[in-house]
C-alpha cells in the first residue's frame, strides 16, 4: 500500500516540472522517478512503470509529436523484442488500466546531461511493437 501512496506522490513531481529542464531528479522518499539503464522505469514492488524516458543516440527510435494545442504525443518503442517483458507489460497494464506515466526527453548529454520533463501521458495504444503516449 505505500508503494501506492509514493507512487501517486512521484507522479505528482512530474505534473509540478512539466514543461521545465532539469538534471536528474532525486528520488520521492525512497523512489527514483527515472532509470539511469532503462529507457522505462518500473519501480521495485509496482505493477505499473512511473515513468518513460527519451534519450538522445538510444537504440530505438523514439518521436515526440507536439500538437499546436500545446499537447503532445510520443511514439516509444517496446523495450526488446518482447512484449511480454516486464518493463513492456508494464505499460500495457498503465494502458488497460488508465495509469498515467512521466515522460521525460534528454535534450543534453553527459557530463552535466539535462532533461525536459514533457509531463504525465496516457499510454493509449501499442501497435507493432509502439506504444502510443498522449499528454
Amino acid at each position: 500500500m505505500v508503494i501506492l501512496y509514493v507512487h501517486r506522490d512521484a507522479l505528482q513531481w512530474f505534473v509540478a516540472h512539466s514543461g521545465q529542464e532539469v538534471s536528474w531528479p532525486a528520488p520521492i522518499d525512497t523512489m527514483y522517478l527515472m532509470n539511469r539503464a532503462k529507457g522505462i522505469h518500473k519501480p521495485r514492488g509496482s505493477q505499473y512503470p512511473l515513468s518513460v524516458r527519451k534519450s538522445i543516440g538510444g537504440p530505438y527510435v523514439d518521436k515526440v509529436k507536439r500538437m499546436p494545442n500545446g499537447s503532445w504525443q510520443l511514439n516509444y518503442a517496446q523495450e526488446g523484442d518482447n512484449p511480454s517483458y516486464f518493463t513492456n507489460a508494464g505499460l500495457q497494464a498503465c494502458m488497460r488500466d488508465g495509469i498515467p506515466v512521466g515522460v521525460v526527453v534528454q535534450l543534453k548529454e553527459k557530463p552535466n546531461p539535462q532533461y525536459l520533463i514533457l509531463g504525465l501521458g496516457q499510454v493509449v495504444a501499442f501497435n507493432a511493437g509502439v506504444f502510443e503516449i498522449k499528454g
